[in-house]
């Protein structure tokens, strides 16, 4: 797949569809248009009011396409979506613990929420992994090879 068919797809035709399988090429390439588009959105804040609303608007588009083409990625690579949720799991669990931490005087949670951190990081190099992997051959349980 080519640059400007993943961003079609990815902004048209699948921006909120998670189901289903999405290739190395059409994620990257759709990942590259986002890193131009948040580029040339940011020049868009300059402009008072109405372009604040049209980089508000596209920005958000943008990160739902994002997220979709993720998910499909993950499925094509025979993983749950939910390895999304995970940083964000980790990352409010710290944060609690490290509350408690505080509110407590204790140590031991700020500890454990630093490990809680350390995960989130972990986990978000993973999710990297995982998209630069081969998709699996063939049909797997999120749908037919989109390659095949």
């Amino acid at each position: 797949m080519d640059f400007v068919p993943a961003v079609k797809k990815c902004l048209l035709t699948d921006c909120f569809k998670i189901s289903g399988r999405a290739p190395r090429s059409e994620y990257w390439w759709f990942y590259l248009f986002a890193f131009i588009a948040s580029i040339v959105l940011a020049l868009f804040n300059v402009i008072p009011v109405l372009g604040q609303i049209i980089s508000l608007v596209a920005g958000i588009w943008i990160f739902i396409a994002q997220l979709t083409v993720l998910a499909r990625r993950l499925h094509d690579t025979n993983r749950s979506a939910l390895w999304i949720l995970a940083p964000l799991g980790c990352s409010i669990a710290g944060l609690a613990l490290l509350f408690v931490g505080i509110y407590f005087e204790s140590s031991a949670f700020s500890v454990v929420s630093t490990i809680l951190f350390l995960a989130t990081f972990v986990v978000y190099i993973a999710i990297f992994v995982f998209t630069l992997l081969p998709g699996t051959q063939g049909d797997n349980k999120y749908g037919p090879d989109p390659l095949g």
